[in-house]
């Protein structure tokens, strides 16, 4: 057999067994969706990645904005905990289970506008499963006003604060600490 269609065939077969499953875990359907991309196997099944994705959906019976989340939390986890991060994960099942991709994306959203301490501090609390989910929601909710603007639709990029904004920042801590103070 050729060495080019080995990994397709094995990609299809993962693919077709993970259709055929009752219970599916989202990392499982994330490593599914990062190879075909990566890959670009979905050009033998549909004519765009986009495409592809709604097919798969389909044929999983999910909704598709589902898969675009395990997309976007299985590249944020690479960021957290991969190479660049404080843990080290080598492959998306290397996540831990129990870890919602909600969880990854709430924490990624936060990363855009708090304090690199603190994003460095959750997504270690994350990776341990520490920090509930409500927590998260609660700190992006704390956190978002300072973000203006979102980043939905094809091509658009996510909103951040930059260093240039660094007093605007700055300034969003101080209401934080102070708030927390408070309580």
């Amino acid at each position: 057999m050729d060495e080019v269609e080995k990994p397709v065939l094995d990609f299809a077969q993962g693919k077709k067994q993970l259709v055929q499953a009752g219970k599916r875990d989202w990392r499982e359907l994330a490593m599914v969706i990062l190879e075909c991309e990566r890959g670009r196997l979905w050009k033998g099944e549909a004519s765009s990645f986009s495409a592809w994705l709604k097919r798969f959906a389909d044929q999983l019976g999910i909704q598709i904005a589902n898969l675009w989340r395990y997309r976007r939390a299985a590249k944020a986890a690479f960021v957290f905990w991969g190479e660049q991060g404080q843990r080290r994960i080598y492959k998306i099942m290397d996540i831990p289970e129990g870890i919602s991709p909600e969880s990854i994306e709430i924490l990624e959203k936060i990363s855009r506008a708090a304090p690199a301490y603190l994003v460095k501090s959750l997504a270690a609390r994350l990776f341990d499963k520490e920090v509930p989910i409500r927590e998260l929601r609660a700190i992006w909710k704390q956190f978002k006003p300072a973000l203006q603007g979102d980043a939905r639709g094809r091509g658009k990029v996510a909103p951040s604060l930059s260093r240039v904004e660094g007093k605007r920042r700055g300034a969003l801590f101080e209401k934080l600490a102070a708030d927390a103070l408070s309580q």
